[in-house]
C-alpha cells in the first residue's frame, strides 16, 4: 500500500515537468469533473492536465493507477488502467513471450475507449530497449516502437 501511495505522488511529480499543463482540480469544469465521477466512482486521489487540449486526469481507485481523459465537454474518450503483470491474462501472456522472447514486462495498461475498443498496452524492456506494443482481443501485436526519451525519464523517475 504504501508503495502504491509513493509511486502514485511520484507519478504527479514527474508528471508536473511534462509538456502538459498541471490545473487545479478546482478549474476543471463543473462538467467535466461530473463525467469523471460518473465514469470512475470511488476515486482516493486525482490529479488534473490539460494536454492538446483534452483534460486528463490521473488518479487512484482502490490498488490500482490510471489515467482518463476528457474532452472540453466532459465526454469520455479513454481510461487506461495499470495492472499488474499476474493480472494479464496467461493466453495474453504466451503470446508476447512468443512475439518477444528476449523482453522482459515492465508495465501493462488496460485500455477502454469511447469506441467501444478495449486492448492491452505493455511496456517492454531488454538490456537498453524499451519499446511499447498493443495487444488487440483478436490475438492482433502490434508494436508501437521506441519509447521516447522523456517517457524513459518519467518513468525510472517514477520507480524510484
Amino acid at each position: 500500500m504504501k508503495r502504491s501511495v509513493i509511486l502514485f505522488i511520484c507519478f504527479l511529480i514527474v508528471g508536473a515537468g511534462c509538456v502538459a499543463q498541471n490545473i487545479d482540480k478546482k478549474d476543471v469544469p463543473t462538467h467535466v469533473m461530473e463525467a469523471f465521477r460518473n465514469k470512475i466512482p470511488n476515486v482516493s486521489k486525482q490529479a488534473w492536465e490539460m494536454k492538446e487540449g483534452i483534460y486528463q486526469v490521473m488518479f487512484k481507485q482502490g490498488e490500482h493507477i490510471g489515467l482518463a481523459k476528457f474532452d472540453k465537454e466532459g465526454i469520455w474518450i479513454q481510461t487506461n488502467h495499470r495492472i499488474r503483470p499476474d493480472e494479464f491474462p496467461k493466453t495474453s501472456l504466451d503470446q508476447v513471450r512468443k512475439h518477444y522472447p528476449r523482453f522482459k514486462i515492465e508495465k501493462v495498461y488496460r485500455v477502454e475507449t469511447a469506441k467501444g475498443q478495449s486492448f492491452f498496452t505493455l511496456e517492454l524492456e531488454k538490456e537498453f530497449e524499451e519499446i511499447e506494443v498493443t495487444l488487440y482481443p483478436d490475438g492482433r501485436i502490434s508494436d508501437t516502437g521506441d519509447l521516447d526519451e522523456d517517457e524513459d525519464e518519467e518513468d525510472e523517475e517514477s520507480e524510484e
